[in-house]
């Protein structure tokens, strides 16, 4: 995800929160936000698109420099700054495994650099201003793309923050029937099958309509 910013840190620990039986749905799940009868909140997200490229830019452009100054405003950056997912506004923990901790380092040092050298080219006239535009359309286009398949196709997001069932957890979850053109663009590679994914989140998403046909073959 380095060359599109958007490094795996900002995402693996919190997606795996999503999967909890214990945060899913709750406050603690980025990947889940009131969205139910709620217009201008849905309103509000898709503006929030165009936006992002730009608060991508300046999070590793700038705030990327308080890895050199630890304390207690790296651990804003690390709580606040650090977060991909659907809620608008959230606080992580941080993290305590070393391991990750490492990756972590070495993700958000190369987006730094990639994004530092980008602009040294630029400022050379080595490549285009134009260029850093053609990225911010490309992920406002991914991310408005992706607006459509969560709100379509993952889940129903009309429950509150309290902590759910399994069950409810999984009647809350989408699988989509339909094989239409417009089924596959926005929730290509098996996504129109999340509730199984729910169940199953260990099975690749290219394998989830031939597990989806057998479990229904049995079931029948």
């Amino acid at each position: 995800g380095i060359p599109f910013l958007v490094p795996h840190f900002t995402y693996r620990e919190l997606h795996l929160q999503h999967h909890s039986k214990k945060n899913y749905g709750t406050k603690n799940d980025i990947e889940y936000d009131y969205f139910y009868g709620r217009k201008k909140h849905i309103i509000l997200y898709f503006l929030k698109n165009a936006i992002l490229p730009f608060l991508i830019i300046y999070r590793y452009a700038i705030l990327s420099l308080t890895l050199l100054i630890p304390g207690r405003l790296r651990d804003l950056v690390e709580t606040k700054a650090s977060c991909m997912g659907i809620k608008l506004v959230f606080t992580r923990n941080k993290v305590k495994n070393q391991t990750e901790k490492k990756y972590w380092f070495l993700e958000e040092t190369l987006c730094a650099i990639h994004l530092w050298t980008m602009v040294l080219l630029i400022s050379k006239s080595a490549i285009d201003l134009s260029i850093i535009l053609q990225w911010a359309m490309t992920i406002f286009a991914v991310l408005t793309l992706n607006t459509y398949r969560f709100l379509g196709a993952t889940h129903l997001y009309k429950n509150g923050e309290e902590q759910k069932t399994f069950k409810e957890h999984i009647l809350d979850s989408v699988n989509i029937e339909d094989n239409s053109f417009l089924t596959k663009i926005i929730a290509p590679l098996g996504q129109d099958k999340h509730a199984l994914h729910h169940i199953v989140p260990n099975v690749p998403g290219l394998l989830l309509k031939d597990l989806h046909h057998d479990l229904l073959s049995v079931i029948h």
